[in-house]
């Protein structure tokens, strides 16, 4: 699997990822991008559980955009340190 080390985008502070039909399973490539503040995934068919392990690196992340997807419930929450203020600008 290929993460965002292996991509060499590190210093990435804003990802766009509107309309690209993903499945759940596929936004772990995003965990090596340490750097990340805003991610957009608005449109995506992401449906039922979204695994969020992948997010779990991401401690610079300010603005998490989820609309317009069908997301349920997450997953992957225990032994996580997630901040509610780094999600306060979140659109779910």
């Amino acid at each position: 699997m290929i993460d965002g080390t292996q991509l060499r985008l590190t210093n990435l502070e804003e990802l766009d990822l509107i309309d690209n039909l993903f499945r759940n399973n596929t936004i772990s490539f995003l965990e090596g991008l340490l750097s990340l503040k805003s991610l957009t995934l608005y449109y995506n068919d992401l449906q039922g559980s979204l695994d969020i392990k992948g997010l779990s690196n991401l401690t610079n992340l300010k603005k998490l955009d989820l609309r317009e997807n069908q997301i349920e419930s997450f997953q992957s929450f225990k032994g996580m340190h997630l901040y509610l203020t780094n999600y306060l600008n979140s659109y779910i």
